[in-house]
């Protein structure tokens, strides 16, 4: 499974990698990903427009994997590694909005 986060997610990045993830840093890279990791606090709608929409406009990033389409969202808002690689996983979440 690829990942991409936010660079500032420098913490989460080394602990998905100890857990087997291959990441990379969102924005640098443009394979295929199967989940794209953020941070973002409050309900303002900036950071994540701005992250869907340039995640839907550039279609490699998405997985070709014929099992699951598309790349899930996760805001690591208040969540511990353990219950992201629950989310991870298990491809479960709540939804956007």
């Amino acid at each position: 499974m690829i990942i991409a986060v936010q660079p500032e997610l420098e913490k989460l990045k080394i602990e998905l990698e100890n857990k087997g993830y291959v990441v990379v840093e969102f924005g640098e890279y443009y394979g295929h990903i199967d989940a794209i990791i953020y941070h973002q606090q409050d309900d303002t709608e900036g950071q994540l427009t701005q992250l869907i929409s340039s995640t839907f406009r550039n279609e490699n990033i998405l997985s070709n994997d014929s099992k699951h389409v598309g790349a899930i969202l996760i805001n690591a808002y208040k969540k511990d590694i353990e219950y992201i690689d629950y989310i991870l996983s298990n491809r479960l979440y709540s939804p956007l909005f």
